[in-house]
C-alpha cells in the first residue's frame, strides 16, 4: 500500500509517480481533493501501472492553480 500527494496532471504527457514501484501491478487506487468542488467535478485517475499515473479533477486538464489530489494505491 501507498499514499501520497500531488498536484493535478498538466496534460496527457505529465504522470506522475509512486513513491516506489509496485513489484508487478498496481490493483486499486482511491483518490480525493480538498479543492471547492463545483457540481459536475470528479476525482479521476487513468493510464495506472506499477510505477506511474495520470490523475485529475474534473472533466479535463485544470489550468492554474492545479487542485491538489490525493492517493492511495494498493498492489504487489
Amino acid at each position: 500500500m501507498q499514499w501520497g500527494y500531488t498536484i493535478e496532471s498538466n496534460g496527457q504527457e505529465d504522470y506522475k509517480y509512486f513513491p516506489i514501484s509496485f513489484g508487478s501491478q498496481c490493483y486499486a487506487v482511491s483518490l480525493g481533493s480538498t479543492y471547492n468542488l463545483q457540481s459536475d467535478a470528479y476525482s479521476w485517475i487513468e493510464n495506472v501501472d506499477k510505477e506511474k499515473f495520470l490523475i485529475g479533477l474534473g472533466h479535463n486538464y485544470s489550468p492554474m492553480p492545479y487542485p491538489t489530489m490525493f492517493y492511495m494505491a494498493i498492489g504487489e
